[in-house]
This record gives structure tokens, C-alpha cells and sequence, in this order.
């Protein structure tokens, strides 16, 4: 019995030891990313998108659930959680956005845990420093959307798509993995339905390794049929909806796609919110990263499953994107956050793979761009400023625009006059029984239900500059007839 004593002990305490590596670096990893999403959380006021989230989650979640979601073009899962969050933390500019950071802060676990499964720890460690760092992730993290929800459901959906692929013998293990993505999944679903990309471009590395594997097990094909089935009933009715939706008009204010937006798509998602305004500052950025990853992936190939979670599902997601953006044009950067996650894990793997005399330029140049993108982000390039907008129309009254019509029908007029860097915005709203703007979000604007006459409404513009208009159950074609009237009137 004393033999048995003491040769357990020694055996949980390198268990123990082996559990506070991990431990420390989750930790520090949380503390970096929260410090950095929630530094100057409410340094703005709510911008225009924002503010829709705000009115919208406002609303009976009985509405929300019913009407309200063949309304609004994205699923009601995110505006639901607002709604309750609300509830708990207020309606402050910092607390709306704080359930973004909760959001956001896990997804640099989800690389932690990726990043041990593909490299080891110092790649687990350095893709959750570069994803907590990552200014993409810090953007979306501090907007009241739905995004930083988004790529928290894909992240986890990628661990479990990692984890399962790298179980090849232990059943009950991958069994775990596989029913883990499936419920993230359906979830992300819940919350954008471009998900479907991101499920398509899962299901092209779990594909390939089924029809390579020999010999042919039936074992291995049923987990992955049952996962497809369970998929496809858990989002049938929201897709059904999604269908139902997809000839509206609500992207009317959208241009058709071109080199220069897929351009604009690869710059944000590699590192640069802002899109590029900053030329020579972004191209540099792009140039080093871009050399990291060549350098690293020269000096030592990926295998299989480390190609499949940072190549080949990014990759995947990217074609399947851009292809129904050519039909349908969207938000490229913004439903595609989460590759900031892969990008972390290839660049992490990068730094990781060039000679030890590289490994600390690599290691610096990556944090330095991120870092430097992300102060020219708080500080350079903030976000629109609803005051900054009024005062600046207020000096200027011929500043007008944009103008935007949200709902079920969105315009977007661009015009301004002259140009100014924190601009004010106005709108239309045909939902029926919208809440009014509230005064209490944006004291620098008034709340006014004014009629649909083009002159009337020209007239409170220039007398009250950065107003709002709430306008209820008017028609698309309506809308764009008094919007361009407007510009007329306006002569932009």
C-alpha cells in the first residue's frame, strides 16, 4: 500500500505541472484581449449600423422571432442576446458594445487550441497572441454587430473541425469533436447566414480525407453523414427564410463586385479595418506579412492537417464568398472576420518554421504591424463620430450626406459636399412599429416624425443638421423617389 502511495504522487504532481503552462498562457492571452477591446470602448458614439442594433434588439422578442425576421436580412440570434444583455448591463455606448468584446475575447482560446493541436505550444501561443492583438478582431469587437458573435460560433466550429480531423482512430473522441462543430455551426447560422460558406468550405477537407483514406470504412463516412444531417436540420428554416429574402432590394445600395473590392477584402482581413485608406502604411503591412508567410512555408511544408485548418477551409470559404458575391454582392470583410483566426495560425506556424536567427524579426515585424494598425485604428482612423459629424455640418451647412434608407429595402446615396472624414448620416426606417430614436443615444440628434414631402424634409436638414428621420411603412420606390428628390433639392 505504501509502494502504491508513493508512486502516485509523484505521477499527479507532473500532471499538475504539465496543467500550468497552459493555464498562465490562457490567462495572459484573456488579459491582453480584453485590455485591448475594451481600451476606449465608447470613445465614439454609436455609428449608424449600431445604432439599428440598438432600436432593432429593443423590440418584443416575439416580433423579433416572428415578423421582425422576415424584415431584418440577418438572423434574429444576435439582436435576441442584445436584447437580453441589455437587460443585465444597460443601454449605455459601452455597455451595447461590452457583449461584442465577451464575444470576441474567447476566439483567442480557440486559436490557443488549434495552434497546440497543429504546432505545439510556442504556435499555440503565438497565434493566440496574434489574434488577440489582431485589429481586425479588436474592430469588430468593439462594434455593436453581430460579427464578434459570428466568429466566435466559427471558431469553435474550426476547433471541433481540427480536433476531429486529428482523431482518426480514438471514436468516441472524434465523435465529441464532430458533434461540436455540428452545434457551432448550426449556431453560426443563427447568426449569419453566409455560415453556409463557411460550412461548405468545412466539408471540403472532410471530403478529401474520406475519399483518400483506404482502406474504405463505413465507420469513419457515417459520423460525418449524421453531422451533414443534423446540419441541414438545424438550419432548414432559417435557410428557407434567408431564400425567401434573397431577391429583395435591400441591397440595392451595394455596387457590383470588382478587383478593387476583393482588394479592399484581402487588405482588411489580413490587417487593416479601415480598408485601405492609408495606402503606402497598408501595402508595407501587406508586403511583410506576405514575406513571413512565403519565407515560413518555403522552409518547411505544411502537412496535412495543418494545410486543411490554414489553407484549405480559408481558402474554400474565400472562392465560395467571392463567387456568390458575383451574384448577390455583400459585406466581404465583415462576414468573413473569422479568418482572422486561420491568418493568426499561418502566421504563428510562419514564424515558427523560418531558422532561429529569423524567428524574432518574424515574430516582431507581425506584432509590430499589428499593434501599429491597430493605434492608427484608435487613434489616426477612428470611427465615424456622430458629434464630430454635427459640429463639422454645423461650420459647413452645404455638408449633406450620405443619406441611408435601412429596412427591408437599404439604399445608400453617397454624396458630400464637401468631403469630411466624420460624417453625418440620415435615414429612412419602413418598419412597422420602429421605436423612435431615442435622445438618450445620440444627444447630438433630434427625433422627429416628419412627412414624406422632399421639401419639408430638406427644410429640417439644413435647420437642424444631423438630425434623424424616422419614417414608418413607406415603400421601397417611395423611398427612392424622395431620396433622389432630396439630392436634387440639395444639389449634390
Amino acid at each position: 500500500m505504501v509502494m502504491l502511495t508513493s508512486t502516485t504522487l509523484p505521477i499527479r504532481s507532473a500532471r499538475t505541472l504539465r496543467a500550468w503552462p497552459p493555464l498562465i498562457d490562457c490567462t495572459v492571452l484573456i488579459l491582453l484581449a480584453s485590455a485591448l477591446r475594451l481600451f476606449w470602448l465608447d470613445r465614439t458614439s454609436l455609428w449608424a449600423d449600431e445604432v439599428f442594433s440598438f432600436h432593432w434588439s429593443l423590440l418584443d422578442p416575439d416580433f423579433l422571432l416572428g415578423q421582425g425576421k422576415r424584415l431584418e436580412v440577418n438572423p434574429p440570434a444576435y439582436y435576441l442576446l442584445l436584447h437580453g444583455w441589455m437587460h443585465l448591463v444597460g443601454t449605455s455606448v459601452f455597455a451595447v458594445r461590452s457583449l461584442s468584446v465577451l464575444c470576441s475575447v474567447p476566439t483567442v482560446l480557440a486559436a490557443y487550441a488549434i495552434g497546440w493541436r497543429l504546432n505545439g505550444r510556442h504556435a499555440a501561443l503565438l497565434a493566440g497572441f496574434f489574434l488577440a492583438i489582431n485589429p481586425l478582431s479588436i474592430y469588430f469587437a468593439q462594434e455593436a454587430r453581430g460579427y464578434a458573435l459570428l466568429d466566435l460560433f466559427d471558431s469553435v466550429a474550426l476547433v471541433g473541425l481540427c480536433y476531429a480531423l486529428a482523431e482518426p482512430t480514438n471514436e468516441r473522441r472524434r465523435l465529441l469533436w464532430i458533434a461540436l462543430f455540428s452545434v457551432a455551426v448550426v449556431a453560426a447560422f443563427r447568426v449569419h447566414y453566409t455560415t453556409l460558406f463557411f460550412i461548405g468550405a468545412c466539408f471540403v477537407p472532410v471530403a478529401l480525407n474520406l475519399l483518400r483514406s483506404r482502406p474504405f470504412f463505413w465507420r469513419r463516412v457515417l459520423p460525418w453523414v449524421g453531422c451533414g444531417l443534423f446540419i441541414a436540420a438545424g438550419i432548414a428554416l432559417p435557410l428557407q427564410t434567408a431564400v425567401s429574402m434573397s431577391h429583395s432590394a435591400d441591397i440595392a445600395w451595394m455596387g457590383s463586385l470588382d478587383l478593387r473590392e476583393i482588394w479592399r477584402f484581402i487588405v482588411q482581413i489580413f490587417s487593416y479595418p479601415g480598408g485601405g485608406h492609408n495606402n503606402l502604411l497598408v501595402g508595407g503591412a501587406e508586403s511583410v506579412l506576405a514575406m513571413v508567410v512565403a519565407a515560413g512555408l518555403l522552409q518547411r511544408s505544411p502537412d496535412a492537417l495543418q494545410f486543411n485548418i490554414m489553407i484549405l477551409v480559408p481558402v474554400s470559404y474565400c472562392v465560395f464568398l467571392i463567387a456568390a458575391s458575383l451574384v448577390r454582392p455583400m459585406l466581404l470583410s465583415r462576414v468573413a472576420v473569422w479568418l482572422s483566426l486561420p491568418i493568426c495560425l499561418l502566421l504563428a506556424y510562419a514564424t515558427l518554421a523560418q531558422p532561429r536567427k529569423w524567428r524574432g524579426f518574424s515574430l516582431i515585424a507581425v506584432a509590430t504591424i499589428f499593434l501599429g494598425l491597430t493605434i492608427d485604428y484608435f487613434v489616426i482612423q477612428p470611427r465615424e463620430d456622430w458629434s464630430a459629424a454635427v459640429r463639422a455640418l454645423t461650420a459647413n451647412p452645404r455638408c449633406q450626406g450620405p443619406i441611408v434608407a435601412f429596412g427591408p429595402y437599404n439604399l445608400e446615396l453617397q454624396h458630400y459636399q464637401p468631403s469630411i472624414a466624420a460624417r453625418p448620416m440620415y435615414w429612412v426606417r419602413p418598419y412597422h412599429g420602429m421605436p423612435e430614436t431615442s435622445e438618450s443615444v445620440l444627444d447630438a440628434m433630434l427625433t422627429h416624425d416628419l412627412p414624406l414631402e422632399p421639401e419639408d424634409l430638406v427644410a429640417f436638414m439644413q435647420a437642424h443638421p444631423g438630425a434623424a428621420f424616422v419614417v414608418r411603412q413607406i415603400h421601397y420606390q417611395t423611398a427612392l423617389s424622395l431620396l433622389g428628390n432630396m439630392a436634387d433639392k440639395m444639389r449634390v
